[in-house]
């Protein structure tokens, strides 16, 4: 009698134990999910960011281009050259940015996607 109550008692509790390790695999299956939608999402924003800023370069240089020979024909001054330098500058530092936040996008997805096997060894 006392045996089949025990067992009993160890059946009830293996299935308990059964049921929450279902509800932590589909907890931490859907966690995974999130987390690898967000990283595809910031890395499909890096990416367009990095084409918009490539653009911004171009149009930088060409200004550049185009204030240099306004300034050797005498139609602008050295301040309008100056002013195109700087955003030429400027958004060259818009594109390391934009670079470094693409390559942290692509890190972060390969992680989430468990294909960065640097993470997965140090654990």
């Amino acid at each position: 009698i006392f045996d089949g109550a025990a067992r009993k008692g160890r059946v009830r509790q293996a299935r308990s134990q059964l049921e929450q390790s279902r509800i932590e695999r589909d907890s931490l299956r859907l966690a995974i999910e999130v987390e690898v939608r967000q990283a595809i999402s910031e890395f499909q924003e890096a990416e367009e960011l990095v084409n918009a800023v490539a653009k911004a370069v171009e149009q930088a240089e060409e200004a550049l281009r185009l204030a240099d020979s306004r300034y050797d024909a005498g139609a602008i001054d050295q301040l309008d050259v100056f002013e195109a330098q700087f955003a030429l500058t400027e958004s060259r530092t818009n594109r390391l940015e934009a670079n470094y936040r693409h390559i942290v996008a692509v890190a972060n997805l390969k992680r989430a996607m468990g294909e960065d096997k640097t993470v997965l060894d140090s654990n």
